[in-house]
């Protein structure tokens, strides 16, 4: 386990992945997190991370349908890179709300569009991280909360699949994870004793 600098998390922005990197070193981080389209347009991001380590790259993938098909075909690249750099974790975050699908619908949605995110990440060693946002005020003044605790999340990325949970349809070919973020994980209820 080591430390890893997410810029936007702690709300540096506007800075290119070298300064990151350069941040990350000069302030004790071993890792830096990191937009991997930035990392594809580098002549050499081997040469560029040095030792500092490549950690977790947000999925590229997103938007309406006609970006998704085209950020779908240039995730293989995005994952061969990750793997020559060792970074094989790539995560996103799943909203907890929907002002079009109920429930059911959103669900089916998700698995349909990230199970052949979750096979191209495996396809190059790469697991998909989903992380839940579990905040009420998150959801609250939508139509229709969707997942905001951990056992929902569970159920989506199969993790319970034998219990009659949806699985991505990625079995023996990749991790589905779920990272936890202290201040999304209570808020969803993870925290509470059964």
């Amino acid at each position: 386990m080591y430390k890893s600098l997410n810029c936007n998390a702690v709300g540096i922005k506007g800075v290119s992945l070298p300064e990151a990197i350069g941040l990350a070193r000069a302030t004790g981080f071993a890792g830096v997190d990191f937009d991997m389209r930035e990392a594809l347009r580098l002549s050499d991001a081997s040469a560029t991370f040095g030792k500092t380590k490549a950690a977790q790259w947000s999925l590229p993938v997103n938007g309406p349908q006609s970006e998704w098909d085209v950020d779908l075909a240039e995730l293989a690249a995005c994952s061969g890179l990750a793997a020559r750099l060792g970074s094989l974790r790539c995560a996103t975050w799943v909203p907890s709300w929907s002002d079009s699908r109920d429930s059911e619908t959103n669900m089916a949605f998700h698995i349909e569009r990230l199970t052949p995110v979750a096979r191209v990440l495996a396809g190059h060693g790469c697991s998909l991280g989903l992380e839940f946002l579990g905040p009420v005020t998150l959801f609250k003044g939508h139509k229709f909360p969707f997942i905001h605790a951990m056992d929902a999340m569970m159920t989506m990325a199969g993790q319970n699949a034998g219990d009659g949970g949806q699985a991505f349809d990625v079995k023996g070919h990749v991790g589905v994870e779920i990272p936890i973020v202290g201040p999304r994980w209570h808020p969803g209820g993870a925290a509470q004793r059964p």
